[in-house]
């Protein structure tokens, strides 16, 4: 792997591969305990932006084109592979997931969370650091005494400001739908997104689309995370049968 992707458990020729991306402000570290949740012969790797955790020295991308197109240099030579994004991360999969399909390498599954659908995100505005801090402690998905410290709360705000800023400039380019099966997970308590919301990616794709919604609310994947990576591999071992 490059700078791109991290793979915290490599597998030999595994049966599927899949690449998670972050929600806003986060970094790879979040899904760094998925591998052990998976077969032994499902790999996982992590999109890895710059600007935090192991690349904070790095400039942070000003665009989503930005976060995706290293992305798609490294899968080039990759297999088959799955996609599944949280929040902000569903949207940066939908774009890989077009990128891919341009170069030939389709990918088996788009697996989008806790985000509406790009052609349904309306007009966003830039909130101030107080509004993103009073979010952040209403969403949880951070440790409430980072906010609490001056010293500290500029750690956090820091990347989610730069990818609130990159989001409410985000155009998606209109294009026909993708030949590729989507799987909407939502929290059933989330705050921002309700599960009735993910069901706008089926104009989307021309594969097929269904949605699970689980108990939680936005960071539901945290506690849920061994039942939904138990359904995301179950689907992409049926190969065909994605959205069944």
């Amino acid at each position: 792997m490059g700078d791109a992707l991290r793979c915290y458990r490599p597998v030999r020729a595994p049966s599927a591969r899949l690449i998670c991306f972050p929600h806003g402000g986060s970094g790879p570290a979040f899904y760094r305990t998925w591998a052990d949740l998976v077969p032994p012969d499902v790999e996982i790797s992590v999109a890895a932006y710059p600007g935090r955790q192991e690349r904070l020295a790095e400039p942070p991308a000003t665009t989503v084109d930005r976060l995706v197109e290293p992305v798609v240099a490294e899968l080039r030579d990759v297999g088959p592979v799955a996609l599944f994004g949280h929040s902000m991360g569903a949207v940066v999969a939908y774009e890989v997931a077009h990128r891919l399909v341009e170069t030939g390498r389709t990918p088996v599954a788009l697996f989008v969370s806790a985000h509406r659908p790009p052609h349904r995100l309306g007009e966003r505005t830039e909130r101030p650091d107080a509004e993103l801090a009073a979010l952040l402690r209403h969403l949880g998905g951070v440790d409430p005494v980072l906010l609490d410290d001056p010293e500290l709360v500029d750690l956090v705000l820091d990347p989610l400001r730069t990818d609130h800023r990159l989001m409410t400039r985000y155009q998606p380019t209109r294009r026909g739908p993708l030949p590729v099966p989507v799987v909407g997970y939502a929290g059933a308590d989330d705050p921002l997104v309700d599960p009735a919301d993910l069901a706008g990616w089926a104009d989307l794709t021309s594969a097929g689309a269904c949605v699970r919604v689980w108990p939680g609310d936005h960071f539901y994947l945290v506690p849920q995370a061994a039942r939904l990576l138990a359904d995301m591999t179950a689907r992409l071992r049926a190969d065909e049968e994605v959205i069944a």
